[in-house]
């Protein structure tokens, strides 16, 4: 299976050409400071949201989720973080609002733990997610029920030591198809196929009837950090995936 891409620094400035895919990664738990900073651009509403989580911990990363990605998003649209206003599909997918309804930008956002991920396309639909690899976890009860038989059958015959960062690797490609899709969970899980674990390189494989789904889908593995699995799924196969590090 290829490397995943390495993650480096961005240049200044950030330019995305239409046969890029952009991915950068987010420390959810930085400075003080840094947060604080992040905080302020967000809206009130945003603000209201993060006040109807319990714990203070995931108050704080939540915010510090929205707070990078209005960070990340202005360097591409040129406006402040703060300015920026967003909506919803059906679905609950957001998409730049207001003075940005018009941009070709197309983005998606993932966090587990302390760690973000931000898609970002242009003119592309793009979907990511990132699972912090824990134990304890139903795997086969879970893959019984959410994953297609192929797939569940395949974590099945999975030696035990490399079932439970297969079984990550499936549920981050399987979440960043539906996200890219602009479903959401709305879209059944066991309706289309993803390649994981030892030797598989990264596709999809299936979707629905239809085995050609690699040619309009392009699926990617990220290692953001040994903790997590990652994934990008992206529309066509004609983009390079550059990922970089958002730093504080």
């Amino acid at each position: 299976m290829p490397a995943a891409p390495a993650w480096t620094s961005p240049p200044e400035p950030v330019v995305l050409a239409a046969s890029e895919v952009h991915v950068w990664r987010c420390d959810l738990d930085g400075a003080p400071r840094g947060e604080e900073e992040l905080g302020r651009t967000l809206g009130a509403s945003e603000q209201q949201r993060a006040g109807r989580l319990v714990r203070a911990r995931d108050r704080r990363r939540w915010m510090a989720a929205r707070g990078w990605l209005r960070r990340i998003l202005a360097r591409y649209v040129g406006k402040s973080p703060a300015a920026l206003e967003f909506a919803t599909n059906a679905y609950g997918r957001p998409h730049l609002a207001g003075d940005g309804a018009g941009t070709v930008l197309r983005f998606n956002q993932t966090h587990s733990r302390g760690l973000s991920l931000i898609a970002v396309g242009c003119s592309r639909d793009v979907g990511v997610d990132v699972e912090f690899i824990r134990t304890g976890v139903a795997m086969l009860e879970i893959a019984t029920r959410f994953f297609s038989p192929v797939e569940t059958a395949r974590l099945r015959a999975l030696d035990a030591g490399d079932r439970l960062r297969a079984f990550f690797e499936c549920w981050t490609r399987k979440e960043a198809f539906v996200k890219a899709c602009g479903r959401g969970l709305a879209y059944p899980l066991d309706a289309f196929e993803v390649a994981f674990g030892p030797g598989a390189a990264p596709e999809v494989v299936r979707v629905g009837a239809d085995r050609d789904a690699s040619r309009r889908w392009r699926l990617e593995n990220l290692d953001p950090h040994p903790d997590f699995a990652g994934a990008l799924v992206a529309a066509g196969r004609d983009w390079r995936l550059r990922c970089w590090d958002a730093g504080q």
